[in-house]
């Protein structure tokens, strides 16, 4: 059935760009595009969440006290984490990977200092040859196959963050 989607979708001109997206061309959600990315957004307002400069942060959810918190603090935030190491490398993972571009090999080494295509070697020397992942010189990514099993491929990477030797960065 998704396969059959995916293609009648095609068919009428719609692209798939995530696992569960399809756009005309031009016409992605941005919104979304920004999470997937893993890029920086801002949240602004009661039960607002941002994330930038690497600290996602949750505001209040009531209104009220959002107002006090503001007046008196000059933000309203209730919760907040620096999202780093592991944790950024297992983020980008499990968000760029939904991306029908993927994993962005640049992105990823830049904001981690990690080589992704050492890192993940060992996956992707199983994964590439059974035709569910591919590597260009941009990105790692799952094919049509391995789009059907993603939440599975997706756990060979995360598994492989704490079985390699990789000297992982002290940020902070």
């Amino acid at each position: 059935m998704f396969l059959l989607t995916t293609d009648t979708l095609a068919d009428a001109g719609y692209r798939q760009y995530e696992t569960s997206n399809f756009a005309r061309p031009g016409c992605e959600c941005r919104h979304n595009l920004i999470y997937w990315r893993n890029q920086p957004f801002i949240g602004v307002g009661p039960s607002a969440a941002g994330c930038v400069e690497g600290r996602r942060y949750k505001n209040v959810a009531d209104v009220a006290g959002y107002v006090r918190m503001i007046d008196e603090r000059g933000h309203a935030e209730v919760e907040s984490e620096v999202i780093q190491g592991e944790t950024l490398m297992l983020e980008m993972i499990l968000m760029q990977l939904r991306l029908i571009e993927g994993l962005s090999i640049s992105d990823f080494e830049a904001r981690t200092s990690v080589n992704p295509l050492a890192l993940f070697s060992d996956v992707l020397e199983r994964l590439v040859p059974r035709g569910v992942v591919t590597v260009t010189e941009s990105h790692i990514a799952f094919t049509r196959r391995g789009r059907l099993i993603a939440d599975r491929l997706m756990t060979e990477f995360a598994c492989a963050l704490g079985s390699k030797d990789v000297a992982l960065p002290v940020i902070g």
